[in-house]
């Protein structure tokens, strides 16, 4: 009886496990389809086979464990904040595992015999298996449309920040070139400025050297005005002497001479 229940409580196991895992790629791969970027769906495969596998080696441990309720305890955490409804599965999955350790003449009866009446808490547990996994899909697909909503507003706003990236990176480069050009200007007007000041400084210095030539020469002229009035004079002296000589050497003549007229 206790392989009995055993076996059965193992094909529940196997059969619950493939739901799950069918549900999960399903819904794994309408996500991961949905979405654009090739890089996400390689990552998002990679991470899928990555939780797979750790699921399956953690639903293996469970099974030789055979205590209720230890699936839910090594449900990852990425996985229930991801996917709610793998959480009611598991729900599932350890309700039919207490129901195999607590009821194992119910279980084998059950496929056994189709004509005879199920338990009371099987009947519950079937009729509310439809609502729950109603529920479950419900907000599964939500929570994927939320997910993806996300993803493509996030993948908008990479786009946006790539644009303001691209007008910011040439409105930058504009501004360098406006900046190099203004800076080779600057040094242009510095460089002819410099020029035009060493120019101004030259004709400083060439002014003053004239000037003191100039001075020199005026007093080389003044000097030789002083000399020429000089010389003038003396010849103007001389030729007053020379004529007051002769007319001093002609004065007795003179005299003589009138004299001689006035008898």
């Amino acid at each position: 009886m206790v392989d009995t229940d055993s076996a059965k409580s193992k094909r529940e196991f196997k059969k619950l496990s493939k739901n799950m895992d069918d549900k999960l790629d399903k819904e794994k791969g309408r996500a991961i389809e949905s979405l654009e970027p090739p890089d996400f769906k390689r990552n998002a495969s990679i991470a899928l086979i990555c939780q797979r596998a750790v699921e399956h080696e953690r639903s293996r441990e469970a099974f030789h464990n055979a205590r209720p309720g230890i699936i839910k305890q090594i449900l990852p955490a990425p996985c229930e904040d991801l996917e709610p409804s793998l959480v009611v599965l598991f729900d599932e999955l350890d309700y039919e595992q207490s129901i195999a350790n607590d009821h194992p003449n119910d279980l084998e009866s059950g496929p056994s015999s189709p004509h005879s009446v199920s338990p009371s808490y099987l009947r519950h547990r079937r009729q509310s298996k439809s609502t729950s996994r109603h529920r479950s899909h419900t907000t599964t697909d939500g929570s994927t449309s939320h997910l993806l909503a996300r993803l493509i507003a996030r993948d908008d706003e990479v786009r946006e920040i790539d644009a303001l990236l691209v007008v910011t990176s040439e409105r930058l480069e504009t501004e360098s070139n406006r900046a190099n050009t203004s800076e080779r200007r600057a040094l242009g007007h510095f460089s002819r400025l410099h020029q035009a000041t060493e120019g101004r400084d030259r004709a400083e210095q060439e002014a003053a050297r004239l000037r003191e030539e100039l001075k020199l020469y005026k007093m080389q002229l003044d000097n030789a005005e002083r000399r020429f009035f000089k010389s003038e004079a003396e010849a103007e002296a001389a030729r007053a002497r020379t004529k007051a000589r002769k007319l001093l050497e002609e004065k007795p003549v003179i005299i003589t001479y009138e004299e001689g007229r006035h008898r």
